[in-house]
């Protein structure tokens, strides 16, 4: 068989499974929720264990609020209480930022090597074959493979970040801040109606589920507890975040090391070939 016939092949293949993955890509389902609703009894003890926490927060904070001497009792704590939560998110994205600009200096570096690297094996290949080479050959591949390693990885660290799974989220409950708590549906699920009725139907379906949840926490201490909640997962991400950043910052910190190991190598080979 013609060999450029079995490239040929292979490259439509590769097309074809980068396709279909594209197409068959998650469409952003809450994974925790399908494991729980897989498996019943686990589900109604997750809730189970949720609501009695949710209920003894409740209490304790209301148990402070009727302590207060403040003619209102939720205005310094609300001010102080927001303020916190201004300050997560503020960190939250400080974190993310970081993520990715070290992210975008570990590609660019790495696509730079790629691309150095390849150009002058190219030429090296024009140049000549010859044994004289074999060594500029091994260094030269030791930069191509040294920055798709940097770059496979760091896209796997960055984007691994963004679609985890978090534990917490099985006994969370933050229906004022979070969407999948009170939106649970996919948004094929709006836009898939046969009709514009159906779609209607759909849309006011969805409202009446988050008029109804979003009510229940309308009290000040139910309130209270939900905004706590949010800086408690805030804080949480933050720590993610941060883990994750440390990653990235050590892949960064290794690339730059190794990419000067082997300069340092590839020039030790051409001063004992050339010179």
């Amino acid at each position: 068989m013609c060999p450029l016939l079995n490239v040929t092949s292979g490259q439509v293949l590769v097309i074809v499974v980068f396709l279909g993955l594209l197409f068959f890509a998650p469409k952003g389902v809450w994974r925790t929720a399908k494991k729980l609703g897989k498996n019943i009894a686990e589900r109604e003890k997750v809730r189970e264990k949720s609501a009695n926490a949710r209920a003894s927060e409740i209490k304790i904070l209301q148990q402070i609020l009727m302590n207060q001497s403040s003619n209102d009792p939720f205005a310094y704590t609300k001010e102080k209480l927001f303020r916190a939560i201004d300050y997560a998110i503020r960190r939250h994205d400080w974190y993310e930022d970081q993520r990715s600009r070290v992210f975008q200096q570990t590609m660019t570096i790495s696509f730079a090597i790629l691309t150095i690297s390849l150009t002058v094996t190219g030429l090296v290949v024009q140049k000549s074959l010859n044994s004289q080479y074999s060594d500029i050959f091994a260094c030269l591949f030791g930069f191509i493979v040294l920055s798709v390693i940097s770059i496979t990885w760091s896209a796997w660290l960055y984007n691994s970040e963004l679609d985890k799974d978090r534990p917490y989220r099985s006994v969370s409950d933050i229906r004022f801040w979070y969407y999948r708590y009170n939106l649970p549906a996919h948004s094929t699920w709006i836009s898939g109606g046969e009709s514009l009725l159906s779609q209607a139907q759909a849309v006011l379906e969805e409202r009446k589920t988050f008029f109804d949840r979003i009510s229940e926490n309308l009290k000040v201490g139910e309130s209270m507890r939900e905004d706590l909640e949010q800086l408690f997962i805030l804080q949480v991400l933050q720590r993610y975040k941060s883990e994750s950043l440390s990653q990235l910052r050590w892949l960064l910190s290794y690339l730059a090391l190794f990419t000067g190991i082997e300069v340092i190598i590839t020039y030790w080979v051409l001063v004992r070939n050339f010179l």
